[in-house]
């Protein structure tokens, strides 16, 4: 049986993960984040939980991102959730509203306090981390892209595997100059 502190306990975890995921992406895919980070040798300035996670009085986001904030924009959102239903069958039949839910409960207050963009990180029992964001946000190109795989759900949202989204994210304006050099932009 799960217990309320377990699930806290599961989703502080994740939370610990996710910034160490965008830490270690910005250090391989961002010369100036790494620079600044290297050069300032403050480990307080990476992304971490922020403490007020979980408050929703005071929450902008589960990551305070730190130094990433000018590289990686996005109030960020965390979801380790047991018994949400990710498959193919559920996302054709739309049926994975707390995705929604979340994003206008959580995410929208967090954006308007921060004038951040908005993700929601989420993995399900035994699955890849997701994420999730309005499908207007992501170029077309990379949705085209035969390493990005992601979904549009419901005509107005892109899940999209976390891994490949924070990768192409930090490595858009290289992949657009790559792009526009061979005439596919």
């Amino acid at each position: 049986m799960t217990t309320s502190r377990t699930r806290k306990e599961r989703g502080k975890k994740y939370e610990k993960r996710i910034a160490e995921k965008i830490h270690q992406a910005l250090l391989l895919h961002n010369t100036e984040y790494k620079h600044l980070y290297e050069t300032l040798e403050n480990p307080e300035l990476k992304p971490q939980r922020d403490s007020s996670s979980g408050t929703f009085t005071r929450s902008t986001g589960d990551i305070d991102l730190g130094l990433a904030r000018k590289f990686f924009p996005f109030t960020t959102e965390c979801k380790d959730w047991k018994s949400l239903d990710i498959t193919l069958d559920a996302i054709f039949k739309q049926k994975i509203k707390s995705l929604t839910s979340i994003w206008n409960k959580q995410i929208i207050p967090a954006m308007n306090k921060t004038e951040l963009e908005g993700i929601l990180v989420f993995k399900a029992q035994r699955t890849l981390d997701f994420c999730f964001l309005p499908v207007d946000k992501m170029p077309q190109v990379f949705l085209n892209r035969d390493n990005f795989t992601s979904i549009v759900y419901s005509s107005k949202w892109i899940i999209a595997k976390f891994d490949e989204f924070i990768k192409t994210y930090l490595t858009m304006d290289k992949i657009m100059n790559e792009l526009s050099s061979t005439g596919l932009l």
